[in-house]
């Protein structure tokens, strides 16, 4: 009996493989039962090598299994329900066969669960990695998914298997798609590319695909990474830079319209920073300083433009320039009327003038100042100055009598003939128009009104007349005279 429960034994070992547990109870009779129990062996062939590994390793183990079943066995440990006073001859050494054995199953079945607890582990960690994975076959059909792959499509896992990848991908991304699976197949590394995909709800994700063929090249396995915030970050920091670009474009243009602007002005122009370093001339203002510029970092330097107040002929202090009541007061002047000296020596007058710049803040950030040459318009004034002087004096020293009036016949001159022939003085006749002061003889009045008219119409600009006037004392003076309107 004992020699037929061996080879039993034996022959469940050898059908069943390793995975076998055998129970040994006491009978109240005194025989021994054994129970055979079938322990299913776990077949995953991604995981294959982490749980029994190749034939080798499966020896090896089994080796070690039954010399620490045997060292247990030694220390005492034996199965449960065994009877000593049963044990003689063959049945001895078969029980001692069944300890051994059911000690190397039992740890066989604690590896067993360690291995089951440890795929139960990868198996969360497949399922839930956040990135999708999927097994296509070289058609494309979807033979395996884990649920972020099934969640990247917007789709439960069991109606994704045995669908063609490819569906859902959008039609723009298709011939991508197509390209890249070929070259997976083709190719023994890792491959990647970038395609959008159309979920199930009508929205798209932009996907990041990274895979590579199984030995066989009959599937591959590849991992899709969600890069949509990506796409829009890259797509937001494109059109970040194409604004940039626009922006700096503008401003370039603006620059160049502005230079061109302060080069077309006939006045000198220079734009300062807000400390009253100089930013920018254009050739109008360095001409006006004799063909060269001085650089100026604060307002202190002003003093190396040298400057003096036309009305004084005192000089100009830095501080009190119009670019500097610009930046230090915030204020805007205009018309302040200096002699300066240019760098090559020569003098000239100017008008100066300036206006502070603010920033959105409120805040000076630098000044424009506007330099007018007027030395030519000076030397105008001076010549037509000595030529009114001349011609007063030429005027007041003529035997003839010259009187002036505006178009009111408001008399604006009155010269010292005037006062030699009718006898009223400049101060008494200077303001007065010509009827009050009852000069004209009354026959004569209407010629005088006809001669007016004449002029006032634009008739004619010079008239010749012969009428007779009254002088201060009441006399009558024929005097003939031109009058020009």
């Amino acid at each position: 009996m004992s020699i037929l429960i061996f080879c039993l034994q034996n022959k469940i070992r050898r059908f069943l493989g390793s995975a076998v547990l055998i129970d040994a109870t006491a009978h109240p009779c005194g025989a021994l039962l054994y129970k055979i129990v079938y322990v299913p062996v776990v077949h995953l062939q991604d995981l294959r090598e982490l749980a029994m590994g190749d034939k080798e390793k499966r020896s090896a183990g089994s080796a070690r299994l039954r010399r620490q079943a045997e060292e247990r066995l030694k220390k005492g440990v034996t199965a449960p329900g065994h009877d000593a006073s049963h044990t003689e001859g063959e049945t001895q050494r078969l029980l001692h066969e069944l300890q051994v054995h059911y000690i190397e199953l039992e740890m066989q079945n604690e590896e067993l669960r360690r291995f089951r607890d440890e795929v139960e582990k990868y198996v969360d960690l497949f399922d839930f990695a956040p990135v999708g994975y999927f097994t296509l076959d070289r058609d494309g059909v979807i033979s395996a998914v884990n649920l972020s792959g099934a969640s990247l499509l917007g789709i439960v896992r069991s109606g994704v298997i045995g669908r063609r990848f490819a569906i859902f991908v959008t039609g723009e991304s298709l011939p991508v798609f197509v390209e890249y699976l070929g070259k997976v197949f083709a190719s023994r590394s890792m491959t990647t590319c970038m395609i959008e995909l159309a979920r199930a709800d009508k929205t798209r994700l932009f996907v990041r695909i990274v895979g590579i063929a199984s030995e066989d090249a009959q599937e591959c396995r590849i991992a899709v990474i969600d890069r949509s915030e990506q796409k829009l970050v890259e797509e937001m920091q494109l059109r970040h830079i194409a604004e940039l670009e626009a922006a700096q474009r503008t401003a370039e243009n603006k620059s160049r319209l502005l230079s061109a602007v302060l080069e077309a002005l006939p006045v000198g122009v220079a734009i300062t920073e807000a400390a009253g370093g100089t930013i920018q001339t254009n050739r109008a203002f360095e001409q006006l300083w004799g063909g060269l510029r001085m650089e100026t970092r604060v307002v202190q330097d002003f003093a190396a433009y040298k400057a003096w107040w036309a009305e004084t002929d005192t000089p100009v202090e830095p501080e009190e320039r119009a670019s500097a009541l610009a930046l230090q007061n915030g204020v805007t002047t205009t018309g302040q009327l200096m002699r300066i000296e240019r760098f090559d020596g020569s003098e000239a007058h100017v008008i100066n003038s300036a206006s502070p710049v603010f920033d959105a803040d409120g805040n000076t950030v630098g000044c424009v100042v506007a330099v007018q040459d007027i030395t030519e318009l000076r030397r105008a004034e001076e010549n037509r100055r000595r030529s009114d002087e001349l011609l007063r004096l030429h005027m007041d020293n003529s035997p003839l009598a010259i009187i002036e009036w505006d178009r009111d016949f408001i008399v604006t001159r009155w010269t010292g003939g005037a006062e030699r022939i009718f006898g009223w003085s400049a101060s008494e006749t200077v303001g007065k128009s010509i009827s009050e002061l009852n000069m004209i003889f009354e026959e004569d009045i209407p010629l005088v009104e006809r001669v007016v008219t004449q002029l006032s119409e634009g008739l004619s600009s010079q008239v010749v007349v012969n009428n007779r006037n009254y002088s201060k004392n009441g006399a009558i003076r024929i005097a003939p005279g031109t009058i020009r309107y």
